[in-house]
């Protein structure tokens, strides 16, 4: 082959190759334009990571709260409108029995149970709330006091300047009832007795804590 026709080969080889990347850079632009007008036009969309914001679930005891200070806790109950304070180190759970905070025959609600132990089926404290004025309650036979004990003494007295009633029942019980007048509610407060012992029902931390308890607006 004479160096004439290997010019005019290999002439051709360069010009057809840069005749196909003229073809594939055009054919580029065109695919880059149909992307770049339908991105823009919105057909075509990017995924992006969203960080959405999450609703929290609604808190069934957003009524109620507890502040700690010097050692103490106090419960603060928004629905019946009082508080009470305990020891910090003291075990506390409201309602004080979950699901079963309900006796459906009084409609007695137990709102707070104390103990200065983890809840092991009673606790030492229980502070309840009746739908009734005190007088009506105490003549109410749905009221499981009422039930099965009977009154032997009821007392008006002053704790820490405020009114409550001190019943004492038949098994020698002792339970506080402070009246709500405003929502027309009694609110019980009773202590389990030291091994049996009713004398020593209030004595000591289980009166300190019935000292603090009073109503709020």
């Amino acid at each position: 082959m004479n160096k004439n026709l290997k010019g005019v080969i290999g002439y051709r080889m360069v010009s057809g190759f840069a005749q196909f990347i003229v073809i594939l850079a055009g054919a580029l632009v065109i695919i880059l334009a149909i992307v770049f007008f339908a991105f823009k036009n919105g057909q075509i969309k990017l995924n992006t990571i969203r960080n959405d914001q999450v609703t929290p679930p609604s808190d069934e005891t957003a009524s109620w709260k507890t502040i700690t200070k010097n050692g103490l806790t106090t419960y603060v109950n928004g629905d019946y409108d009082f508080e009470i304070s305990f020891p910090e180190e003291w075990f506390f759970d409201s309602p004080a029995y979950g699901e079963k905070s309900f006796d459906e025959n009084s409609k007695e609600y137990y709102v707070l149970g104390i103990s200065p132990q983890e809840f092991e089926g009673d606790w030492n404290i229980l502070v309840s709330v009746i739908p009734s004025s005190f007088e009506k309650l105490m003549k109410d036979e749905n009221y499981s006091w009422n039930k099965f004990d009977s009154i032997i003494k009821n007392e008006k007295v002053t704790i820490s300047g405020r009114q409550a009633h001190a019943v004492t029942w038949s098994n020698n019980i002792k339970i506080y009832y402070f009246e709500n007048v405003r929502q027309d509610k009694t609110i019980s407060f009773s202590a389990s007795p030291p091994n049996g012992d009713t004398e020593k029902q209030y004595i000591g931390i289980p009166g300190q804590i019935l000292s603090t308890f009073q109503f709020v607006d």
